[in-house]
């Protein structure tokens, strides 16, 4: 494969991960407004399908984006086969961090809703 096809497959599967990561951040911020404004009005069976809604598509979201970002570094290794000389800035550590906070942002925002149906008495 050429050089410039390989370039516009990292790009492409940057823009993925983007994008993946777009739809992340919305989710989670639905599931964070809903915690917030109606959390502790909920019964028990709601909670048990909006939880289990939201571990199943922030999970599929955060799968999507991780892999879409390690493909990029695959593209990306591959570039600097062909042009050792050129700079690339993708790496795995990076995109094991992502991941990582990705996956404390998810588990924080269920300890957020935990908190809210569950408050500390004072």
């Amino acid at each position: 494969m050429a050089w410039v096809e390989i370039q516009s497959l990292a790009f492409e599967a940057s823009s993925l991960a983007a994008t993946y990561m777009g739809i992340l951040i919305t989710v989670i911020s639905g599931y964070l407004i809903v915690a917030y404004v109606v959390g502790n009005h909920l019964e028990k069976g709601q909670i048990i399908i909006i939880n289990f809604l939201y571990i199943f598509f922030a999970t599929l979201l955060w799968y999507g984006s991780t892999s879409a970002l390690f493909k990029q570094v695959e593209f990306v290794e591959q570039l600097q086969a062909l042009r050792p000389d050129a700079f690339y800035p993708a790496s795995q550590e990076i995109d094991f961090a992502v991941a990582f906070v990705t996956y404390l942002v998810d588990l924080a925002s269920l300890k957020f809703m935990w908190d809210v149906r569950h408050p500390k008495e004072t």
